[in-house]
Formats: C-alpha cells, sequence, structure tokens
C-alpha cells in the first residue's frame, strides 16, 4: 500500500460513520503526531539543557488535537447512507 492511499478515503466508508479501518488509521496518525513531537522536544530539551514546556504535555495534546481533526476530516468523506426500505415504505 503507498503512504498517499494512506490519506485517502477509506473504500466503502459511509458519511457520517467511522469504520475499523478508518479508526486504525486514525490511532497511527495521532500516534505518530504525539510521539514526533516528543522526540523533537526531547531532543531540544537535551540539547540545550532548558525548555519551557513538557514534552510529555505538548505530545498529549497535539494527539488529540491530529485526532480530533482527523476524526471531523474522516466523518466528512464517504458515500451517503442508504435509507432502509421500511423508511422509504412509510412516506
Amino acid at each position: 500500500m503507498k503512504l498517499i492511499n494512506f490519506f485517502k478515503e477509506v473504500p466503502g466508508s459511509i458519511k457520517g460513520y467511522l469504520n475499523t479501518q478508518e479508526l486504525l488509521r486514525i490511532l497511527f496518525l495521532t500516534l505518530a503526531a504525539g510521539g514526533g513531537i516528543n522526540m523533537m522536544l526531547s531532543s531540544m530539551r537535551d540539547s540545550m539543557n532548558k525548555l519551557m514546556v513538557n514534552p510529555q504535555n505538548t505530545a498529549w495534546v497535539s494527539a488529540v488535537i491530529v485526532a480530533l481533526m482527523e476524526i471531523n476530516r474522516r466523518l466528512n468523506q464517504g458515500g451517503s447512507p442508504a435509507l432502509s426500505e421500511s423508511s422509504n415504505n412509510s412516506k
């Protein structure tokens, strides 16, 4: 699987719903964002011996922000949900 396909719409996704594949992709991106920020700030702290923010707290915040953004993006993509036959017959 190419990396660009990882960020595209999951085949068979329905707008307004998250399936297992989408949740796994959100989890991976969230961990990557939090881990990347944590490693970067930890290395800066080690090299400068002084840093104003705690790298672990910043990693949590960035992970939460990325998770919210990814969930919102994934919920807004995909096909329209099909109407069930019972709702069509009631009209």
